[in-house]
């Protein structure tokens, strides 16, 4: 071997050991965020192209749950929007012979969980929860906004503005995402964004090419600029994931799969919980490639491509351990702390941050969050996203910080402003941008009235 092969294969080595933890850290990250159907997926593409990695088991789920419905939801008419889409025949199914399994428990619907939203987000500030209420009450049967910010805006005597800030944290905050959506590209947009697919065609397609979509449909759109079939094929799958009407996720049993990954359980007045059966596989390596290595006949070639796999399928089986891991961890949280309401004892939620999850759990905060965005959970009251159980915090430095912290911020700027020239909430936004936390001016209003401090004029001390 020369000198110069010898260099190579050092520095070959030495590359292949930092990329190994940077390939840890992405897939880790990547099976922790999505939801169990495109996890399965992965799992699936991984082990065509890795033949170390097999599965040892992967029943059946031993639950297959529909979203059941309350109520008869209409069968909508579509709007100038929907009949752009051409949704593909398949995506929506409308079989009867599909089977519907009932809940033991009377199920909690669309419009009362969107109710106790309302409530733990809200309720502590009246003037907020009061425009909160007119949207819910302006929402039509399917879920989507029947009347303009403006009117909403003009009957309340409040300013546009306010309004549309809260439409727009109940559209991409409620659960289900795409409450109060104004039409179906909205309603579409936030779920990709979401869910971090800004960077599809699908989205491209809906934020920036709308006007050539309008001209073709959006699923004709897609297979027409798509790349190749495969592109065309990705973008058509998510597409199928994604809800057209918000009512429709838990209030019809014949549109939305919902899959839970955690079972709630009453048992003997307390909540137990377990993850559902046969939605993970059981990934083990090929025993017969290990062996391979050991053979001195081996050529380097060969050896080289099972030593890459090897790593790849040992990454895999750390990735879908730590997912099955954090989940246990924050399914045992929420059976924990909020107990009351998944017993039907409270109609609310405890308000709990993800930010303070995160620190009882010992875990990053980042890492809460895939957890529980996408992933959802079968209760005694009905089928929830587990996000649905936490409200939601300001980041600070690229961290998440929680509310009662801004507010105790905004609280001691304000004790310590000059009685004869106070500040304004533009100002106290903008001293709290020099400090890392990224929030708006209206934020700061809003947590000021909810804290009960009166505004710059009745604050400025009189002469």
């Amino acid at each position: 071997m020369s000198l110069k092969q010898g260099q190579q294969i050092i520095l070959g080595n030495r590359l292949q050991t930092k990329l190994i933890p940077q390939l840890t850290t992405l897939v880790v990250a990547k099976l922790n965020a999505v939801p169990i159907l495109e996890l399965q997926h992965i799992i699936i593409q991984e082990m065509e192209q890795n033949p170390l990695l097999e599965v040892e088991t992967w029943e059946t789920p031993t639950i297959d749950i529909l979203a059941e419905s309350k109520k008869e939801t209409p069968e909508p008419e579509p709007d100038e929007n929907e009949k752009l889409l051409q949704w593909p025949a398949g995506i929506i199914s409308n079989s009867e012979d599909e089977e519907m399994q009932e809940p033991e428990a009377p199920p909690i619907g669309f419009w009362d969980r969107i109710d106790a939203q309302v409530e733990i987000n809200f309720r502590k500030n009246e003037r907020l929860y009061r425009i909160a209420r007119a949207i819910i009450d302006s929402l039509n049967e399917l879920g989507r906004l029947s009347r303009t910010v403006e009117e909403i805006a003009k009957e309340l005597d409040v300013d546009p503005e306010e309004v549309e800030e809260v439409r727009r944290f109940i559209l991409r905050e409620f659960d289900p995402p795409g409450v109060a959506a104004i039409n179906m590209r909205e309603a579409l947009m936030v779920q990709l964004e979401l869910r971090d697919l800004r960077d599809t065609l699908l989205y491209e397609a809906l934020s920036e090419r709308w006007d050539e979509v309008k001209e073709v449909g959006l699923v004709e759109f897609i297979k027409k600029v798509s790349p190749d079939e495969e592109t065309a094929a990705e973008n058509l799958k998510i597409l199928e994931t994604l809800h057209l009407y918000p009512v429709n996720v838990y209030d019809s049993g014949k549109t939305e799969y919902i899959y839970p990954e955690v079972i709630f359980k009453e048992r003997e007045g307390r909540i137990v919980f377990e993850l559902v059966r046969g939605m993970y596989p059981t990934l083990i390596i090929n025993p017969v490639y290990s062996q391979m290595l050991q053979s001195p006949d081996l050529d380097p070639k060969t050896k080289k491509f099972i030593r890459e796999k090897l790593e790849r399928a040992k990454i895999y089986v750390e990735a879908l351990t730590s997912r099955i891991h954090n989940l246990t961890k924050v399914a045992e949280f929420i059976a924990v702390n909020q107990e009351d309401f998944l017993l039907g004892r409270s109609k609310y939620l405890k308000p709990i941050t993800q930010s303070e999850a995160a620190e009882t759990l010992g875990m990053a905060e980042s890492t809460l969050s895939r957890i529980v965005r996408g992933k959802y959970a079968e209760t005694p009251v009905g089928i929830f996203e587990l996000r649905f159980f936490f409200s939601r915090g300001i980041q600070k430095g690229g961290k998440i910080v929680s509310k009662q912290q801004i507010k105790d911020r905004i609280a001691e700027l304000i004790g310590n402003e000059d009685p004869d020239n106070p500040l304004t909430d533009g100002e106290i936004a903008r001293l709290l941008k020099r400090e890392g936390y990224r929030i708006s001016r209206r934020t700061i209003t809003k947590y000021r009235q909810k804290m009960g401090i009166p505004s710059i004029r009745e604050r400025k001390r009189k002469v």
